[in-house]
């Protein structure tokens, strides 16, 4: 191997790694690179540009160029050249250095001051011991650290004795805690979702149906609520938990300094225990005040959150591509979503989600270090599912919402109102529609103890439910050359309606194609992974991974009917509904807005 002589002082100082560059082939064994940040162009020899989209990680020049020359055994004059070449690319910022990136995240002469977390919300449905458990645990915690938000109950319990048991059980809280406490249930709803269709001149069924859901799919209508929580607290900085949520607070068990930077996938670890007691023992509790946690991100540029982890070694952009390091430096952003972790049961609905967690990293080794692990994984639900760092992400996808800070001063997506996975589509709408946001994940954890013993209820087919659907079809959008954020809500909502409104044999033939090629990706990754680690994959995970092909087999060539969880004209009928939600979502903000500055609120006080 030829001896590599050690580059200028200039160079070998720093770190550097590929910057936002897109290669384009022109033929002739040329490429033409262009940096997006200084719109710097070049046309290179193919050589060239596999050096360059090889410097994926910080490197000093000397070691990039030697991982390049492994194994071609380059001679010197050519190795010379490429030295040469290296340092043009840094000077002319196809190479970014981590010295800049440090640089990116100093401390601004304008300090930033957390504003505070006004209100706390949470959505329920039929289960007023639980949520007076977990108002209890965040009442008593908010006294310990001196503060008064507001509580904001929102309700879609159909029964109205159920809904006079919630209101009685707040009053004895408001009673008991001197706390201020307003309830949201379907008669305080449908006499705002009167006046706000009247202020805005909103549809009232489109209002109705954001605040109210529908009863009829048969699934829950937590989005629903959700919404109402949007509505009720427009303007305001704001946190949200389940009412199943213990408010005692843990750090991570994995616990590290400094600050991560990610755009590659959820950055949650997640550790799974054979029993409650044992989730518990392995995360330390604290005094923390949760709400600080969260305070001192919410509503602020991420560089200047960052400035105090700018020091050497305090930041880690190992997981972040170009495009993403490219995006904080050049423009102003904001944190519009926060997330703490959780400890307890996982919250899951079905075991072959563990698929999904498997194909990754940490979390594959852990839950296959041997089958008594794996196998207890697949039937206790008590995880820790929590980063173990600070963690800035450009995407909102995928977070599991149970406990959520959000800045909800400006616009923000609305939640799907009726099934399950709701956080996950406003996620998904938040990083398509909301350009220069950010998310948050916190290396602190509550605690989530439902009050019933949950288990998994396995299917022998893959079902697909309206939440899925609406997933699916969303990354189907292409937003294009639409910049505002109430234009591209407009614009998916018109996509997703007329998705809705095709004729039901042209739905059923779209419908089979979008379920057949979500499904043959995640197969193909599966695939790949089983035909590409062999030696190193246990015998137990990849003889239920041929199980699992076998369901999706079984499941491939049934009608439409079988594959949705409810009647397809359901789907086709609430995915009308939905797009119209998006395109009259801007307006109805507003006029939630308009209507809390006349005094006219959708939650009433206790």
């Amino acid at each position: 191997m030829s001896n590599i002589s050690t580059l200028s002082e200039a160079t070998t100082s720093y770190n550097y790694r590929l910057a936002d560059v897109a290669f384009y082939p022109i033929g002739n064994q040329r490429v033409l690179a262009h940096v997006r940040d200084t719109d710097t162009t070049r046309i290179l020899h193919v050589g060239l540009a596999e050096m360059l989209t090889q410097c994926q990680k910080f490197k000093t020049l000397d070691e990039h160029l030697h991982a390049f020359n492994q194994e071609r055994q380059l001679g010197d004059t050519t190795l010379q050249t490429l030295r040469s070449n290296l340092q043009q690319f840094a000077r002319d910022g196809y190479l970014v250095s981590q010295n800049d990136l440090r640089h990116l995240f100093q401390r601004s002469e304008k300090q930033f001051s957390p504003s505070p977390i006004t209100s706390i919300g949470f959505p329920t449905c039929d289960r007023v011991e639980a949520l007076q458990r977990g108002m209890i645990s965040y009442l008593e915690h908010c006294i310990r650290f001196d503060r008064t938000p507001e509580f904001v109950v929102a309700d879609d319990s159909r029964s109205s004795a159920t809904r006079e048991s919630y209101r009685q059980m707040l009053r004895s809280l408001k009673a008991c805690y001197g706390m201020n406490i307003t309830y949201a249930g379907l008669e305080e709803k449908s006499a705002f979702i009167k006046r706000l269709s009247n202020k805005g001149s909103i549809p009232e069924e489109v209002v109705s149906w954001a605040c109210l859901g529908d009863k009829r799919y048969g699934v829950v209508t937590i989005g629903a609520n959700r919404n109402a929580l949007l509505l009720h607290t427009v303007g305001e900085r704001t946190f949200s938990s389940d009412d199943d949520i213990i408010c005692h607070v843990a750090a991570s068990p994995e616990m590290e300094e400094g600050l991560a930077i990610s755009s590659k996938g959820s950055p949650l670890a997640i550790r799974f225990y054979p029993d409650r007691e044992s989730a518990l023992s392995s995360v330390q509790f604290s005094e923390q005040d949760i709400l600080a946690l969260h305070e001192q991100w919410l509503g602020q540029d991420p560089k200047e959150g960052g400035a105090r982890y700018a020091g050497d070694s305090q930041i880690s952009t190992e997981k972040a591509d170009p495009a993403c390091l490219q995006k904080l430096a050049t423009q102003s952003g904001k944190v519009i979503l926060t997330v703490n972790g959780s400890v307890g049961d996982c919250g899951w609905s079905a075991e072959d989600e563990l698929f999904f967690l498997t194909l990754r990293g940490k979390n594959f080794e852990r839950i296959t270090s041997s089958e008594q692990a794996y196998r207890s994984a697949l039937t206790s639900r008590e995880v820790v599912q929590v980063v173990s760092q600070t963690t800035i992400t450009e995407q909102a996808k995928p977070f599991f919402g149970m406990c959520i800070g959000l800045d909800n001063r400006e616009l923000l997506p609305p939640f799907p109102p009726v099934g399950r996975g709701e956080d996950a589509i406003f996620g998904e709408m938040l990083t398509l529609c909301f350009l220069n946001t950010y998310t948050v994940h916190l290396p602190w954890t509550l605690v989530h103890s439902p009050l019933q013993v949950r288990s998994y209820t396995p299917s022998p087919i893959l079902h697909t439910g309206f939440p899925g659907w609406i997933l699916a079809c969303i990354g189907l959008f292409e937003p294009k050359f639409v910049s505002s954020p109430a234009d591209r809500l407009y614009k998916l909502g018109q996509f997703v309606e007329e998705i809705g409104c095709l004729p039901k044999a042209s739905f059923t033939e779209f419908a089979h194609q979008l379920l057949w090629e979500g499904r043959g990706v995640f197969v193909a990754r599966l695939e790949e992974r089983l035909s590409g680690d062999q030696e190193n994959l246990p015998a137990f995970w990849r003889r239920d991974v041929e199980k699992f092909f076998k369901k999706m087999h079984q499941s491939a060539l049934l009608p439409i009917e079988q594959l949705f969880q409810v009647n397809p004209d359901l789907i086709q009928h609430a995915s009308v509904q939905f797009g119209q939600l998006l395109k009259w979502w801007p307006q109805i903000v507003e006029a939630a807005r308009q209507l809390r500055a006349e005094g006219f609120r959708l939650a009433q006080p206790i």
